[in-house]
């Protein structure tokens, strides 16, 4: 019958039309999207919902994505300029959203808590010794501007990254490399808690 072969003919052209170059496309694309779910979505630390935070918000990003991107750079000064303008952007309170006192910070993801784990991740990738007193100098005060509300990851990357620094430290071909600092802090106190002061949520003791 003509009709139903120019039926079935239309209905083989609508699925050709459908499963075009740009369908597939996109369906590979979506593929690849959920495979990206381990990701930890960004946050900011503030609980205020409104158009003018999350503006802020999104400008803050847009702000911090080339310096980070920039701090991977291994030729010329590059990374250290950044590193150094992520301690410019501390001191200027550029992250003073991401500190909030009332929410626990193992449970989400801050732009603090990314910059500092880019500085830790450029240091043990192989800094050299400029790049790293810089890195040294921003993970140091971002965790005193912290106050300790940062994730349990960035914390692991904190350690990870002091541990190679006093390797470094020991075998430094100048002899004298090193912070001074006023005082010694304790990476894991909670300063939130009165009774367990040396663990943080969802941790181990510091003495263990």
């Amino acid at each position: 019958d003509g009709s139903f072969a120019s039926t079935s003919q239309d209905s083989r052209s609508r699925v050709r039309r459908n499963d075009g170059p740009q369908s597939r496309h996109q369906k590979a694309l979506d593929r690849c999207l959920d495979a990206l779910n381990f990701i930890p979505s960004i946050s900011s630390g503030s609980r205020g919902i409104g158009s003018k935070e999350t503006d802020t918000f999104e400008a803050r990003i847009s702000i911090l994505i080339p310096v980070l991107t920039s701090c991977y750079t291994r030729h010329g000064g590059s990374a250290f300029l950044s590193i150094t303008g992520l301690t410019d952007l501390l001191r200027h309170d550029f992250y003073a959203d991401d500190i909030e006192m009332s929410q626990d910070p193992s449970s989400r993801t801050t732009l603090l808590d990314i910059s500092i784990q880019v500085a830790c991740d450029v240091s043990t990738m192989g800094a050299q010794e400029a790049q790293l007193y810089a890195c040294v100098e921003f993970v140091e005060e971002a965790l005193k501007f912290g106050c300790g509300y940062l994730s349990t990851r960035t914390v692991g990357y904190v350690l990870r990254f002091f541990l190679f620094v006093f390797h470094f430290g020991i075998s430094s071909p100048s002899g004298n490399w090193g912070i001074t600092s006023a005082s010694d802090q304790y990476i894991l106190e909670d300063i939130r808690s009165t009774t367990n002061k040396w663990a943080l949520p969802g941790g181990a003791s510091q003495s263990a």
